[in-house]
């Protein structure tokens, strides 16, 4: 009987389309894990930004303010001139965000500068602090070395709310007074290479800026009545309370606040 069997042709030709299904699927599984990589990266990525803001809402919203000797607690701010932005921001607070476990002065008001700074060949958020009654031109605040907070974080922008003009301003030129409302936006690394930077954006209250703002305008005497951090602690006998201002319901925002 004759034989039947496969051709040299036909064994090439089921060899080829074996090969082209087998690289159609490597092909689309490739696609899927890249994918799923990079869902994971970002959200890694964001929940990361979201973990800094937090620290920075919680320290800036317990900003603190002693109309006694309101010279100790000035806001400054300097634009930074980079791309991304590196604008730089101080204030006094009472919170132990971004300080480290072991901080000298952890429990008490600590001056903080937060900043773009280049450390150790890695650029990102950096903060150094002092206490916040230190002269700044005294020798130990020359040897503060600022430490890294994220070096995801690749800018820093702040803008101002004005209540007199009711408009938002780049600079905050007043540093006797602390701003009512503020809006920060962190530039994250893109999550491709050469990929444009993310953006992070916030509005932040910060509840002592009223006391703030009636002592500058001569509303309330120095000394009359004090305040301090948000955290409401109090203050013993003769001292100033952490306790901040009353505020009342509805506080005036600016037009567009989402809240």
């Amino acid at each position: 009987m004759r034989r039947r069997g496969f051709t040299l042709l036909e064994i090439l030709l089921a060899l080829s389309i074996l090969s082209i299904i087998s690289v159609m699927i490597f092909g689309s599984f490739r696609s899927i894990v890249e994918s799923v990589t990079a869902t994971e990266e970002a959200m890694e990525s964001l929940h990361h930004g979201e973990i800094v803001f937090e620290q920075l809402v919680s320290s800036m919203r317990s900003a603190a303010y002693f109309d006694s000797n309101p010279e100790a607690f000035t806001f400054l701010h300097e634009p930074g001139l980079g791309n991304p932005p590196d604008d730089m921001l101080s204030w006094v607070t009472g919170t132990m965000a971004f300080l480290p476990p072991r901080y000298p002065t952890r429990q008490g008001l600590n001056r903080i500068f937060l900043s773009i700074e280049d450390i150790d060949g890695q650029r990102g958020l950096a903060v150094s602090a002092y206490p916040h009654l230190l002269n700044p031109e005294d020798d130990q605040v020359e040897e503060i070395e600022p430490w890294m907070i994220s070096p995801r974080v690749k800018g820093l922008r702040a803008r101002f709310y004005d209540m007199r003009t009711e408009e938002w301003v780049d600079e905050w030129e007043d540093e006797r007074q602390i701003p009512q409302i503020l809006e920060i936006t962190l530039f994250m690394e893109p999550l491709e290479e050469r990929g444009p930077l993310r953006e992070i954006v916030r509005r932040i209250d910060i509840p002592v800026a009223r006391l703030s703002r009636e002592v500058r305008r001569g509303r309330r005497a120095v000394g009359e009545s004090t305040a301090g951090a948000e955290d409401g602690a109090g203050a013993t006998r003769g001292e100033p309370s952490n306790r901040p201002p009353q505020q009342p319901r509805g506080p005036s925002r600016p037009p567009g606040d989402p809240r």
